[in-house]
């Protein structure tokens, strides 16, 4: 499986006219800011074994991977979110398997930027 689907970021291109990448630049910035935010609450909802929060936050994450075409991250977040318990002592190695996902994508998106 492929860590990116470009073509999402390249319809939001097409449909915004943005042949210079500004509208989208502007969207994956945001993305880049609060996908730290959505794992920092995930590991807080973990670490006060909040379900609802915990999930709350794998679904907004799962979102906005999909939005910028992140998409094997976004499975990623979705396997959380549909989870039933946090009591796993195992979620923390999941969570720092987010931060690897989020690691790469970045790494992805910065250089389709540069495309």
């Amino acid at each position: 499986m492929s860590i990116m689907d470009f073509s999402i970021l390249e319809q939001f291109c097409e449909l915004l006219g943005d042949d210079d990448k500004t509208e989208v630049n502007d969207l994956i910035q945001i993305y880049l800011a609060d996908t730290p935010k959505q794992l920092a609450m995930m590991d807080n909802s973990l670490k006060i074994q909040d379900l609802e929060a915990f999930k709350r936050a794998a679904h907004s994450l799962k979102s906005s991977c999909a939005n910028v075409g992140a998409i094997e991250f976004s499975q990623w977040a979705q396997s959380l979110e549909s989870m039933n318990t946090i009591a796993s002592p195992e979620l923390q190695n999941e969570l720092n398997i987010g931060q690897t996902h989020f690691k790469q994508t970045t790494d992805k998106l910065k250089q389709w930027l540069l495309s």
